[in-house]
């Protein structure tokens, strides 16, 4: 998608019309209720029906369950070479055979030492229709269209092909969506309206405008505007007419105008960053998006030195993105191969799916690309910026950079320019010069473009790596601490200045450079690292600015910690990155304290950069296990919501001295959703003080619903968080309940505050204040609901808290007996990612707080079950 966002969040959720569609139905046709949404915090799924147990029997041995074993071909087998969006692309081709598909775009990738030609002899021994579209020099593989159930007939044969590595699915990076909140009479004033990113990045009175320096835009074009220095055109979009450069959507032109608008339109106001550059237009979308494929050509295209052809970019900036946090072999690989056959320089926007933790997209997350977060005017990180890590616990992003309400140059008639003139949000100057603010790491990505081409300038010879540690570097930390975090906004916001002074301090050779990234651990979430036992791993990147080879030094006597590296040297060949694994755990004989150390890179004694290390170690007061396995919270599934998105409570519950027991893919470190067993059997359940359920989608077993009664009955506690019922296995839950005797029961009824607005849906969030229990809601005002289900309440349990004239929150005190205490939750939004709200995020702490010594009362221990 382009990666831009209007100023203002909002919480709200924007439907597509088939889910709109989906939606009335359920309405007025469905007698039972439900809804699939789409929010800003992708966590939710888009299924509107309700669980059936029986159907999850297999789920439960495996829940990553993508394809139907039945299928006439194999693509379950786990070598194959399709990779997974092809295979559940080709599920779906094979599930409506009836009907012709389109012909299908995809990238087969060999191995290295292919040539062209044997591609070619390859693809047409085995495929009887086919179009060529690319055969790449960048990489070892070939651009096809194909009918795909060419793919599905022939699987067996291009399984059999040992230099066929992987055939990918190109995907479509799609086009943005546009949302304005108020209508203007008139154009925007520019004397309201100043320049204000130009001097948050140090770029003002600098002697160096970028002159000389060729940026490639790879985007949806780049209009003919006056501020523009266009020296070079091509178009990549299908068909290639040779004079199809132009931007129909408007996006490439306000890109390209913040790297280089020499504002000339606007009388010097609205110039980019570096007025000196030459732009060279790389059009590789229009509405429909931008095909991956083609993407790969533009960037073997602008990278390629003039002389052989190609555009000779010094920098390509990238300004769109989609998918997940995960890595495009093939695009990446591009990248990476430009990057070390042409020494190019690659900027990304970082995404604007924040804000949340894994949001960020490709080619963001590429290894070889500068990836860039967005902040406002008030140097705070803009609600939208995506966060990181990558699934592979890189680093993301590298930095931050002014990406709100920024004012460039418009393309006229395009599809954004209609909009913002239809909103009279726009600047009219005398000419064909106007300009039209927008917001998103699209904008902020270019700011970096440009800032590159500035350092480039100063310094001819910079390598990529480099340069991207002089802007590391030169960043400054945002104003808000809460922004200030490694995996929110990288080293920070840039200042061009302070990365020119740092290039300047270097004696003698400033690429004889080297950076250990981040610079201080641990880094959040990855912070819950307190207790005896406790472990992780930190995956840290060594960025090398030419060829070296470095050791890799931490102590291994630390009292009361185990530290272990994967490895103790690296050796570049080249400028580079490299990265170390970093394993720490705390023995389980550790004495309470803090302990202060540090991992050095060295060379012959030459200290070239280190990292400080801090763990505070404490002894827990009581132990908990947030159960996340049943949930489905325990890996990144399209059915639930991911243990990452309750990381903000379970830090306040670790400052409570209490230890957290937790499961999830690329958090817990070595866990496996698929191998990892994780059954609440009686001595697991045993080891705890709480153990709370989190939104089951998987039913528990016959044994486990004995084990928790058993657990229940011995005194141990639980804590319920419910959501909208059709997300859950109401029933089997039903079952726990009644097992246990507490007299509550999940209705199948939903709570929720939709607001219909045209073909969409504003899903509001709710402050439930009828609340009747002084103990567990002292000092709460309010606290968020969001969608979730109601309980019956009957015997000894207790409706606390009602939104409706409905029970939201239930209890049950079972300690007269010798049982434990139980409270249930419809909705566990105010403990996930409404934890922090600006609105109730007093009210949750103190719930959170109140909770919590509801359950775990003085005179309480651990449970020891038989």
């Amino acid at each position: 998608m382009f990666l831009f966002h209007n100023s203002m969040r909002k919480s709200k959720i924007m439907f597509k019309p088939l889910i709109f569609l989906i939606i009335l139905i359920n309405l007025f046709l469905i007698p039972f209720f439900g809804i699939g949404y789409f929010s800003s915090t992708n966590y939710k799924l888009d299924s509107n029906e309700g669980i059936n147990t029986e159907q999850l029997s297999s789920l439960i041995i495996n829940k990553k369950l993508h394809r139907n074993s039945d299928l006439n071909f194999k693509l379950n087998r786990i070598d194959s070479v399709f990779d997974e969006q092809l295979k559940d692309y080709l599920v779906d081709t094979n599930l409506f055979s009836n009907l012709n598909p389109v012909d299908l775009k995809i990238i087969i990738l060999f191995e290295s030492e292919t040539t062209k030609r044997e591609r070619i002899n390859i693809v047409d021994s085995i495929f009887e229709e086919y179009e060529i579209l690319a055969n790449y020099e960048i990489i070892p593989g070939i651009y096809l269209k194909i009918d795909p159930n060419q793919l599905i007939l022939n699987q067996d044969s291009l399984e059999e092909v040992e230099s066929i590595k992987l055939i990918y699915k190109s995907q479509i990076y799609s086009s943005p969506y546009i949302s304005e909140d108020n209508l203007e009479l008139n154009s925007l004033n520019q004397d309201s309206y100043s320049n204000w990113w130009l001097s948050a990045i140090g770029a003002e009175d600098l002697q160096y405008n970028g002159s000389g320096i060729r940026v490639a835009v790879i985007d949806t074009g780049v209009y003919d505007h006056p501020d523009l220095n266009v020296v070079e055109n091509r178009n990549f979009v299908l068909p290639e007419s040779i004079q199809n450069y132009d931007d129909s959507v408007g996006h490439g032109t306000h890109v390209a105008g913040i790297i280089s608008g020499d504002g000339s339109g606007s009388s010097g106001k609205y110039k980019g960053v570096a007025p000196g550059v030459l732009i060279i237009n790389a059009r590789v979308g229009n509405e429909s998006g931008l095909e991956e494929g083609d993407i790969i050509r533009a960037i073997e295209w602008s990278s390629k030195p003039t002389e052989f052809g190609g555009a000779g970019a010094d920098i390509i900036s990238m300004s769109f993105g989609g998918g997940d946090a995960s890595i495009s072999d093939s695009l990446t690989l591009a990248i990476s191969s430009a990057k070390d056959s042409y020494g190019v320089m690659f900027v990304a926007s970082a995404g604007n799916s924040g804000p949340d933790y894994f949001s960020g997209s490709t080619p963001a997350t590429g290894i070889d690309v500068i990836s860039v977060g967005a902040t406002d005017e008030n140097d705070e990180l803009a609600s939208f910026s995506s966060w990181g890590p990558t699934f592979g616990y890189i680093g993301f992003p590298d930095v931050v950079a002014p990406g709100v309400k920024i004012i460039s140059a418009e393309a006229p008639l395009s599809t954004i320019s209609k909009q913002k003139r239809y909103k009279g949000d726009f600047f009219d100057f005398p000419g064909d010069a106007d300009y039209i603010p927008l917001s998103g790491t699209s904008m902020s990505a270019p700011v970096v473009s440009g800032a590159l081409a500035i350092l480039k300038q100063a310094y001819p010879f910079l390598t990529p790596e480099t340069a991207r540690i002089a802007l590391i570097e030169g960043a400054r930390m945002l104003t808000n601490d809460i922004d200030d975090d490694f995996l929110k906004s990288g080293a920070g916001i840039i200042n061009i200045s302070a990365s020119l002074t740092y290039l300047n301090s270097i004696t003698g050779n400033y690429n004889d450079i080297a950076k250990v990234f981040p610079s201080d651990l641990p880094v959040k979430p990855y912070d819950l690292l307190n207790f005896p036992g406790d472990r992780q791993k930190f995956n840290l990147t060594i960025i090398s600015g030419e060829s070296n080879s470095f050791n890799i030094e931490v102590s291994n006597n630390i009292q009361g910690l185990s530290v272990l590296l994967d490895k103790t040297s690296i050796v570049f060949s080249d400028s580079g990155i490299g990265f170390v694994e970093l394993d720490i755990q705390i023995n389980k004989d550790a004495i309470p304290g803090i302990r202060n150390f540090q991992l050095n890179l060295t060379n012959g004694g030459q200290l070239y950069d280190s990292v400080a290390i801090t763990i505070e170690i404490r002894l827990p007061e009581y132990k908990i296990l947030m159960e996340s396995y049943h949930g489905l919270n325990d890996w990144f599934s399209s059915l639930s919501y991911y243990q990452m998105g309750f990381y903000e409570a379970m830090s306040d519950i670790s400052e409570f001295n209490i230890s957290i027991d937790y499961k999830m893919e690329h958090w817990t470190p070595d866990y496996n959703s698929d191998f990892n067993n994780s059954i609440l059997t009686e001595q697991r359940l045993g080891q705890y003080d709480l153990v709370i359920l989190q939104m089951p989608i998987l039913p528990y077993s016959f044994l486990e619903i004995n084990n928790l009664k058993t657990y229940f009955d011995n005194g141990g506690n639980i804590l319920f968080l419910g959501t909208r019922y059709q997300d859950m296995v109401v029933d089997n839950i039903n079952d726990l309940f009644s097992k246990l005797d507490i007299g509550v029961e999940i209705n199948e009824e939903n709570i929720m505050d939709v607001e219909w607005v045209g073909i969409g849906a504003i899903l509001n969030s709710q402050g439930v204040d009828n609340l009747d229990n002084p103990s567990i809601f002292e000092d709460v005002g309010n606290f968020t609901w969001f969608l979730g289900n109601s309980f019956t309440v009957s015997n000894n349990a207790e409706s606390i808290a009602t939104l409706e004239n409905k029970t939201v929150v239930a209890m049950y005190n079972g300690t007269t007996e010798g049982k434990g205490r139980f409270l249930a939750f419809g909705d566990f939004y105010w403990l996930f990612s409404e934890y922090r709200s600006s609105t109730y995020s007093q009210d949750h702490s103190n719930l959170l707080k109140n909770v919590l010594e509801y359950f775990l009362q003085e005179e309480e221990v651990s449970i020891n079950i038989g």
